[in-house]
């Protein structure tokens, strides 16, 4: 791929008939890339070295070829623009006629006034803080009807289901499992004795099994 590269960019730059002065900085662009191409080139280990230098010392050649010109061109346009300065004696006349000037008629005195950009504020700044107070203000209001709308759509329904299960005895009982409190236990055992002996006696078994698990040195639960 080097080789083609190589021949191929060779063949495009030979073919352009000149090079001129205003083609000097890419050159130098192009010939420092050549330099970097083949200093990386020289540290890598290859079978065949392509010969990227040949192009580099052809991008030599042409900058050494066009700098004098362009040396001589700007020395030229330098020699050019040189002038002759002349200095002639001032009379006397003419430093009095330039020394007093008459004051133009119909000018009258020109006053200046300083003022402090303390005493007024400017107005820009005072509409953006107003601006950003408003917009925390807004901020805030809509982040607490978000809450809102999520408690009452996602807790309170919740908060309605526990409700209506403890006021079930059944149920009571199940949400105590799931949570076991020593306060609320002979409590819920009762609620369960006061209700049908069929399948709250089971639940009353498994909750003495529970709470013998927990508390098994608790007076209050082999009170209950």
């Amino acid at each position: 791929m080097l080789d083609w590269f190589n021949s191929r960019t060779g063949n495009i730059l030979r073919q352009q008939i000149s090079f001129a002065e205003s083609d000097l900085p890419l050159i130098y662009r192009t010939e420092r890339a050549l330099q970097l191409i083949c200093d990386k080139l020289q540290q890598v280990e290859l079978k065949r070295v392509p010969r990227v230098e040949n192009l580099l010392y052809f991008m030599q050649n042409t900058r050494k070829r066009l700098e004098p010109q362009l040396k001589s061109n700007t020395e030229n346009a330098a020699q050019t623009t040189v002038r002759t300065l002349i200095y002639a004696p001032e009379t006397q006349a003419s430093s009095t006629s330039e020394a007093v000037v008459p004051p133009l008629p119909g000018l009258s005195d020109m006053k200046v006034e300083v003022r402090s950009l303390t005493e007024n504020p400017p107005q820009a700044s005072v509409i953006k803080q107003g601006s950003t107070v408003r917009g925390f203000i807004a901020g805030i209001a809509c982040s607490v009807a978000v809450a809102s709308a999520l408690w009452w759509w996602q807790v309170y329904p919740v908060q309605q289901q526990l409700l209506q299960v403890n006021d079930t005895a059944q149920g009571a009982a199940t949400v105590w499992m799931a949570s076991p409190e020593l306060k609320n236990y002979e409590r819920r055992l009762q609620q369960l004795l006061d209700t049908s002996p069929v399948q709250p006696l089971e639940t009353g078994m498994q909750m003495m099994r529970v709470a013998d698990s927990r508390w098994p040195e608790s007076l209050q639960q082999q009170q209950a």
